[in-house]
């Protein structure tokens, strides 16, 4: 799994643009859950249940999300 924290600091411009649009998603989302449950992947369901305390500023689904998305670019043999 990435760490964020560890890849952050090697981002153009333009990679930091979008990691902190990312970032104000998870945020948003942790204070505004999107309603429909049955809608979540189970391993998404650990990020929401508890988060408010846990993780009030979203990282977690910052974490999720950039994983994913670098699971499907690697599987695409994108990167």
């Amino acid at each position: 799994m990435l760490k964020i924290e560890e890849i952050a600091f090697t981002f153009s411009p333009r990679e930091k643009i979008m990691f902190r649009a990312l970032k104000i998603i998870g945020k948003m989302l942790r204070r505004n859950p999107m309603g429909d449950l049955d809608m979540y992947p189970a391993d998404l369901m650990k990020v929401l249940v508890g988060g408010e305390v846990r993780d009030p500023n979203g990282e977690e689904y910052v974490t999720y999300f950039i994983n994913k998305a670098a699971k499907e670019l690697r599987e695409e043999g994108e990167i």
